[in-house]
């Protein structure tokens, strides 16, 4: 398992909200960059077809509307 990414609280709520909202975070919103947020994110890539890091790239950003 990864260590968790060192993210904005702010931010990594706002990604795990848009995450969430999409049906691919189910998780508590924690405002922690961890590995359900990671697995979510690498979910989401994968159906919208972009490299499916985990991470939250500029490209995945952009198309979760932030």
């Amino acid at each position: 398992m990864r260590k968790p990414l060192k993210i904005d609280g702010a931010r990594a709520l706002q990604i795990q909200e848009a995450l969430k909202q999409r049906g691919f975070y189910s998780g508590e919103l924690t405002g922690e960059y961890d590995q359900a947020t990671v697995e979510a994110m690498r979910r989401f890539q994968t159906q919208e077809k972009i490299p499916a890091t985990g991470y939250p790239t500029a490209h995945a950003l952009k198309r979760l509307g932030l």
